[in-house]
């Protein structure tokens, strides 16, 4: 068996999946097809494969089958959060930073610091 540097198979094209993904939640790009062959850590990867997380809130799944003899169940699960929240957040704190920064001028005033 041919092995990389790092002591793991080398890629050999085959497939990973046995049967197309699917996701609970509308994703942006596009789900690997089962004929795909990607691969992590820079082994074996298409430029094909773009896939964007959901809009939506809340758990995300991806579940597949292996491409390989024993086709076992592939799971990925992650959480996507609401990026407004963040916002909201910044936008409060550029609001108490400008507060902030009249009151330093305010006391800069009183004691005559220009």
């Amino acid at each position: 068996t041919n092995l990389d540097s790092a002591g793991n198979p080398a890629a050999d094209g085959s497939a990973v999946f046995g049967a197309n993904p699917t996701s609970n939640k509308a994703v942006g790009g596009a789900l690997p097809t089962a004929a795909a062959s990607i691969s992590i850590g820079g082994k074996f990867v298409t430029a094909a494969n773009t896939l964007f997380a959901p809009a939506s809130t809340g758990s995300w799944i991806i579940n597949a089958t292996g491409g390989d003899a024993v086709g076992a169940a592939l799971s990925a699960t992650a959480t996507v959060t609401d990026g407004s929240t963040t916002s909201a957040q910044i936008a409060s704190l550029i609001t108490k930073i400008n507060a902030l920064a009249a009151l330093i001028a305010k006391i800069q005033k009183k004691l005559g610091v220009k």
